[in-house]
Formats: structure tokens, sequence, C-alpha cells
């Protein structure tokens, strides 16, 4: 049910900061999804290998990060697990925001989500006290 939710929101995304979900397809056993290549892997990982960012660099990683949430946020969704493992960064060295497996969809603009999900280390503190997503 989630990965069909996760399809679901993906497919309907086209951004320059937002991962793009080409194709899936299922089979018996296995699920397909083909998503585009971020050489680079994610910020997690490039930082682990680089230790350091320029300035410029980190200037261009946060205004891909916020442009990509500013368009996921006027689509009405919610990340729920926005994270540096899953801001993943192309050949180029561009940020696209992926792995929409906790994401949801608003019905209307004001609506408050109550679950608590994303990555204990890295949830919210408003969403630990009880207060909903905000955005």
């Amino acid at each position: 049910m989630r990965l069909a939710n996760e399809i679901k929101l993906h497919k309907t995304m086209h951004h320059p900061n937002v991962v793009q979900l080409y194709h899936c397809f299922e089979d018996r056993e296995n699920v397909f999804i083909f998503l585009e290549l971020c050489e680079n892997q994610s910020l997690n990982e490039l930082t682990r290998i680089r230790g350091t960012f320029l300035t410029p660099e980190i200037q261009s990683f946060l205004y891909g990060i916020c442009s990509g949430l500013q368009y996921i946020h006027g689509q009405k969704i919610i990340h729920r697990d926005l994270k540096l493992g899953n801001i993943f960064v192309d050949h180029k060295l561009n940020v696209k925001i992926g792995d929409f497996g906790l994401a949801t969809k608003l019905e209307f603009s004001r609506e408050r989500k109550r679950t608590v999900c994303g990555t204990p280390n890295y949830i919210a503190p408003e969403v630990l006290d009880g207060r909903g997503y905000h955005f």
C-alpha cells in the first residue's frame, strides 16, 4: 500500500529539483521503478566523501532544496522524511529531492496530519509534540 502511494505521488511531480520517476511496472514478485540517475548519490554520501563544501556549493544546494520543497508543497504534498540521505545529487551537483515513501497529499491547504512518521533522529519537534505538520 505504501509503495503504491509513493509511486502515485511521485508520478505527479515534475521539477528540476525532484528526482524524476520515468517508468514503473511489476511482475508477480517485484515492482520495478526507473528513476533519474543521480551519479553523486545522496548529500549524505557526498558529505562522507568530500567532508566539506565551498560556500557557493552550499548556497546552490540550499537554493535547490528550497525550490524543490516549494514545488512539492505547492502540490499539497508533505515529504515527511527529508534528510541528507533523501536529497540526491546529479553529475552537475544539482540537488534533487527523492524517496517519497512516507509522503502524503493534503486534501486542502489548511489540513494538518497527526501521524508521527519519519526517520527517528530527524523527526521535527512539532511532530513529536503532537502539533502536526505545518508548511
